[in-house]
């Protein structure tokens, strides 16, 4: 306890640590070994290596905090102590897998394990080492500790073997389930049990709820999906997504198949793995990849209100006004009005003289002609021709501000 009331408290560690490379060579680790973080070092780098971990007192766990793995096959780990007169083989529980994850080795304490001077450092010593057929990679660790890997465990009961709370070597803390004061407000509950509501994390008031099941609620304490979202923002939406890199904004899938995509630039993408949808409520739309009505352009249909599948036109043919098909410099124009259903038609051709593209328009004519002569009084008998034609007026052809094709 220091002054001002701070409690330190620090696990212990080897006196020393040394890495010996089967010559002459004692690398010294300790300093390495006692700290979680920095430059990993190297536990072994070939089969004439031994790891040796000494302290001044018997011991019987070793933990070691793995960086890199090792890679070999045909390996096995070799375990020593020194009996007073020769280095002679230990037995040990190894939790590492010979050095490939994080974990103890554990034994238990010879009863004729004896002190050694192993470079000029005298304590109860064990020495690591591997063999193998052929290495890879070898381990490294960034600590290595006659510990655990926990450092601090408080137990409800005596005859409790599972602490109801602990912190690791990297300050992991570990509990049953942590609460406000009240066990009502806010909690979290990682075993996901019947603790405050059965809410494996709740915040006050149900601002954010999460259940064991994996349903997440905000603003909403009875959610029914994975994410259920309830309440407003004035003057917001309700849920804002902000993309500040390049990459889609919105990704929907069902079962790892991409359905609907809002792209970064703001464009849609519809799902292109369907023929035909079950889905017939008024205001569905869909991509139709099997090319109904066409035999190499897909559709987009649109169920309406008459219960009927429409088709969004996505192929019909759109010509420039220097497209090879109108050289002979004109055409005729058919347009479609998808709500009466009816065709209109213009003629466009192209004045070369005032380089403006000009529409044909309908001429109609009505001749009534009086028949009269001395046999037939004037208005007493009448005869009536109508015609209609289509002709060209060279000095009525429109001023061309209808514009090119576009």
């Amino acid at each position: 306890m220091a002054d001002g009331g701070t409690a330190t408290f620090k696990p212990t560690a080897f006196d020393k640590v040394f890495n010996f490379d089967g010559g002459v060579t004692y690398t010294d680790n300790t300093t390495e070994a006692k700290t979680i973080s920095g430059t990993p070092f190297t536990l072994l780098a070939d089969s004439n290596d031994y790891l040796y971990l000494g302290l001044d007192h018997k011991f019987a766990t070793v933990y070691f905090d793995i960086a890199n793995a090792l890679v070999a096959t045909g390996q096995a780990l070799v375990s020593q102590y020194w009996n007073g007169s020769t280095w002679t083989t230990l037995t040990v529980t190894d939790n590492t897998t010979i050095f490939t994850t994080d974990g103890t080795i554990t034994f238990t304490a010879p009863s004729d394990w004896a002190t050694t001077s192993v470079s000029s450092q005298t304590k109860y010593w064990v020495r690591f080492g591997i063999t193998y057929s052929g290495l890879t990679t070898a381990p490294t660790a960034y600590s290595v500790s006659p510990t655990t890997g926990t450092r601090l465990s408080l137990y409800a009961q005596s005859g409790d073997v599972t602490p109801a709370f602990s912190v690791t070597d990297y300050g992991r803390v570990g509990g049953l389930y942590f609460v406000d004061n009240d066990d009502v407000n806010y909690g979290i509950d990682p075993a996901g049990i019947s603790n405050f509501g059965g809410y494996s994390l709740k915040i006050t008031g149900g601002a954010l709820l999460a259940y064991d099941s994996g349903l997440v609620g905000i603003g909403n304490q009875t959610p029914v999906g994975k994410l259920d979202v309830l309440g407003q923002v004035t003057g917001k939406a309700l849920t804002i997504l902000n993309e500040l890199g390049d990459q889609a904004i919105f990704t929907a899938s069902a079962s790892g198949v991409t359905k609907f995509v809002i792209n970064n630039d703001g464009s849609i993408r519809l799902a292109t793995d369907i023929a035909s949808t079950t889905n017939t409520q008024e205001g569905t739309i869909f991509y139709d990849n099997d090319s109904a009505g066409s035999a190499a352009t897909d559709h987009l249909f649109l169920r309406g209100s008459d219960s009927a599948w429409h088709r969004i036109a996505l192929d019909m043919t759109k010509y420039s006004s220097t497209a090879a098909n109108i050289t002979n410099q004109s055409y005729i124009q058919v347009a479609h009005n998808q709500n009466t259903n009816d065709l209109s038609l213009t003629g466009w051709f192209y004045d070369t003289i005032t380089s403006l593209w000009k529409s044909i328009t309908d001429r109609f004519a009505t001749i009534k002609r009086a028949l009269d002569n001395e046999n037939n009084p004037e208005f007493t008998q009448k005869k009536k021709v109508s015609s209609v034609g289509l002709q060209y007026n060279k000095d009525s052809t429109g001023s061309g501000s209808d514009g090119a094709i576009t």
